[in-house]
């Protein structure tokens, strides 16, 4: 779950993905918990690649994070 937090994201879900390409059993849900940092645009640029590994999921509702509740919806839509 990342609301606001694209630079983390960008120095770690790249590397992830890349060091799991072969492992077919690995997948990456992404909750894009109304983040206004450019997150969408950035997910939509670079995951491409690796749509086979990557779920990206985004709500709009969220004014502040809430980490039970962005756990709840990533949880449920696992």
């Amino acid at each position: 779950t990342v609301m606001n937090r694209l630079n983390h994201l960008k120095e770690t879900l790249l590397t992830n993905l890349k060091d799991c390409r072969e492992d077919d059993n690995i997948e990456f849900l992404i909750l894009d918990y109304n983040s206004n940092d450019g997150l969408e645009k950035w997910m939509q640029e670079n995951i491409s690649n690796f749509d086979n590994k990557v779920t990206y999921y985004r709500t709009t509702e969220a004014q502040y994070y809430n980490r039970s509740h962005s756990r709840n919806i990533i949880f449920r839509l696992a």
